[in-house]
């Protein structure tokens, strides 16, 4: 009889171990399955974060990617709103309001070194006697309007729009390319700003049907003194001007350069010719270091 019992004893207690292990090798492979499934998850999560992040250096590589405004072709600006740009080509508009008092603004245009700018105007209004509007760092200046259509030149990279107005006052003006400076030793007064070459020529424009005010820059190289002369000056108006500035000759405004005589820069290395030449006046002077 006791055989019998523990004989019993022992069947229950092999099922009972066998029924609780069953379950527990089934939730090891749920666990399982359900650690894969969450691995594969994170997976597909981190693979979206990667395209995420690829797209957004792609975003910040290309910066017209959400954040650059639409912009006309060529970009047009508003005089006194914008106040300068970069642009290699471009328009400045000053539109017409009802404002009565007078204002006055100031316009850059920067492009990069040993670039000129080209610079007109094919519109101004100016219904006010007091109104104005010049050029600061160009090779030509008329006063105090700009001619109509007429092509002005930055004497280096740089050229200012600067106006005085009233609310009916407008214009509008482009600067429809810049170029490299000319590789040449033959310079033109009003086509050309600036020098850097150790020798050359410099002339006017051919062709002046009407007097030209004029600047243009000889710069020598740190070490060097410029010897500048000229061989002909042929002024016929009172009221034409040929002078040069920053030699070691104190020439007065009155003064007006004389043919065939040397003139040497300053320690500053740069001299400047101003000018004011009309129709059949002629110049011809040349410079070495």
């Amino acid at each position: 009889m006791k055989l019998i019992v523990t004989i019993l004893v022992v069947m229950i207690t092999t099922c009972l171990v066998a029924h609780h292990q069953g379950p527990v090798v089934d939730d090891q492979n749920n666990e399982s399955n359900n650690t894969e499934n969450h691995h594969v998850q994170i997976g597909t999560i981190d693979n979206h974060s990667q395209t995420d992040n690829h797209t957004q250096a792609e975003c910040n590589h290309n910066q017209n990617c959400h954040t650059t405004k639409p912009t006309t072709n060529p970009a047009i600006f508003s005089f006194c709103r914008d106040t300068s740009s970069s642009a290699a080509t471009g328009q400045i508009q000053l539109n017409k309001t009802s404002q009565t008092s007078t204002s006055s603004c100031v316009f850059d245009i920067v492009v990069p070194p040993c670039q000129q700018i080209q610079f007109s105007c094919s519109a101004i209004s100016f219904n006010n006697y007091t109104s104005k509007m010049a050029f600061f760092d160009a090779t030509e200046s008329d006063w105090p309007l700009p001619v109509l259509n007429k092509i002005y030149y930055s004497m280096a990279n740089t050229l200012s729009v600067y106006s005085e107005f009233i609310g009916s006052d407008g214009f509008n003006c482009k600067w429809n390319n810049t170029m490299p400076n000319e590789n040449t030793t033959k310079f033109k007064l009003c086509r050309h700003g600036q020098a850097t070459s150790a020798n050359g020529t410099i002339q006017p424009m051919a062709g002046n049907s009407t007097p030209r005010q004029c600047s243009f820059s000889i710069v020598a190289a740190p070490g060097y003194q410029i010897e500048f002369y000229c061989s002909a000056i042929n002024l016929k108006s009172y009221d034409s001007i040929f002078q040069v500035a920053g030699t070691t000759s104190i020439l007065s405004s009155g003064d007006v350069v004389e043919a065939n005589k040397p003139y040497f820069s300053t320690a500053e290395n740069k001299v400047v010719i101003a000018s004011n030449l009309g129709k059949g006046e002629w110049i011809d002077c040349k410079w070495t270091t």
